[in-house]
C-alpha cells in the first residue's frame, strides 16, 4: 500500500504549468497509479482543449461558467487551493494574482512557503 500524494491538477497558462506537468509525467512513469488532471479555467466550448500525452483528463470547476473572463484564471487557481491538500506553487512576481492565491493558500493547504525576494 502507497502512501503519498497521487492525484495533481495543473493548469495550462505558464512555465511553471508544463514543467509542472512534464515532472508529473515523469513521476507517472515509476508510480502508474499517480494521476495528473488539467485544469481549466474556460469552458471547453469556448476554448478548445486537447489533451497531451501524460493528462488523465480535465477538470472544469462546477461554477467556473458564471466568472468574468478576466477573472477565469484566478478563479480557477483558486478552486485548486480551496479543493487540494497540498499546494506546490511558484509565485514570484510581488503583487500578482497568482502570489495572492498562494499566499491566502495558507490557511486551507498543508505547505511549505519558500519566500525569495532576492531578485527584488
Amino acid at each position: 500500500m502507497q502512501h503519498g500524494v497521487t492525484e495533481f491538477l495543473v493548469g495550462q497558462y505558464g512555465a511553471f504549468d508544463r514543467m509542472a506537468a512534464k515532472a508529473v509525467i515523469q513521476v507517472k512513469e515509476k508510480y502508474p497509479d499517480v494521476t495528473l488532471t488539467l485544469l481549466l479555467a474556460y469552458h471547453p466550448s469556448e476554448k478548445k482543449v486537447e489533451l497531451t500525452d501524460g493528462f488523465d483528463g480535465s477538470l472544469y470547476p462546477e461554477g467556473q461558467e458564471t466568472v468574468p473572463k478576466r477573472l477565469a484564471i484566478v478563479r480557477a487557481n483558486q478552486y485548486a487551493v480551496k479543493h487540494s491538500g497540498y499546494l506546490i506553487a511558484y509565485a514570484w512576481q510581488l503583487g500578482s494574482n497568482a502570489k495572492k492565491v498562494v499566499e491566502g493558500a495558507g490557511k486551507t493547504v498543508h505547505k511549505t512557503l519558500i519566500n525569495d525576494y532576492s531578485n527584488q
